[in-house]
């Protein structure tokens, strides 16, 4: 998830170059509080995003999506906090709050890729396809519009009505620099104007309806994009929450699925035979476990 700060260059060039504080001092406030704001606006329970990147005046927030109603309740905790913040942002200064949100898999179909600070010290880059196409998102976002790319949309499509409490509108395809420029990508959006729309956006609306997709139609359009245009397009998964029906069809799932059940075969024997007798040798039980940590690898990352 990124949150960005618009017309700000124009601001710091407008800076006494004497006098650096007025533009220093809201940019580090920015940078300390608004991940503060997101923390408060998560439910008690949900994983926190971490900040992991500043870009220039943006913040790039990353979680682990582990169960599928993570990415939801942080993307609406995101639109709440970008929601809370955006006056303190925009009235002193005449600035424009904006945000997106995209997901990317890993160790497939991207990479994590580990960068020394020094003294010791490795931090982790994000690199590949779907991380181009979530900073390409941005371009997309405006003050009313959170950009969400077509996977995210696919995941949050899953969740019910009742937990998910956000509306998704689609608008078309867009063109986005290196992504999909044939066909276009498809403009995905939430309304950050969610609790109360402006005078005049809602006088627009009454000429141009913006009404929300209807979720299955979208989630249809959403999968079949993602499927007709595959690699490095991938439809995401979340382990437990999907039938092996859906898992079926996508691309290479058989040829995974052998891997997992040879994995399998191979461990279940010996299992089964040291726990009709005693305890698991250390050596049986150690290399049980790095098998097995290759099996969850293949199953809730490749599959």
């Amino acid at each position: 998830m990124s949150v960005d700060v618009q017309d700000s260059t124009a601001f710091k060039q407008q800076a006494d170059e004497q006098d650096l504080a007025p533009w220093r001092d809201y940019f580090l406030a920015f940078f300390r509080d608004f991940p503060s704001e997101l923390e408060r606006s998560l439910p008690p329970d949900a994983p926190v995003p971490q900040a992991w990147k500043l870009l220039g005046d943006e913040i790039v927030f990353s979680l682990e999506v582990t169960r599928l109603d993570d990415a939801a309740r942080a993307l609406t905790a995101f639109r709440n906090a970008v929601a809370n913040y955006r006056p303190k942002v925009e009235k002193p200064r005449n600035l424009r709050l904006k945000g997106s949100a995209w997901v990317a898999g890993f160790p497939v179909g991207n990479a994590v890729v580990p960068v020394e600070r020094g003294r010791g010290r490795v931090d982790e880059d994000y690199i590949g396809p779907s991380m181009d196409t979530g900073f390409r998102l941005s371009k997309m976002a405006s003050r009313r519009k959170l950009a969400v790319s077509v996977e995210l949309a696919w995941l949050l499509l899953h969740v019910s009505a009742r937990k998910l409490q956000l509306p998704l509108h689609y608008e078309g395809r867009c063109q986005l620099k290196g992504v999909m420029e044939r066909d276009g990508y498809p403009f995905i959006w939430t309304d950050l104007y969610h609790r109360k729309r402006p005078p005049l956006i809602a006088a627009e609306d009454a000429l141009k309806p913006s009404a929300p997709a209807r979720p299955r139609a979208l989630r249809i359009f959403c999968e079949r994009y993602i499927r007709l245009h595959g690699e490095p397009r991938f439809v995401p998964f979340v382990p437990g929450k999907f039938d092996r029906r859906t898992l079926a069809e996508r691309k290479g799932f058989r040829c995974e699925l052998k891997i997992v059940e040879a994995t399998a075969r191979r461990l279940w024997p010996e299992l089964q035979i040291a726990s009709a007798t005693e305890k698991i040798p250390r050596r049986m039980r150690a290399r049980a476990v790095r098998e097995l940590a290759e099996l969850e690898k293949l199953i809730s990352l490749r599959v």
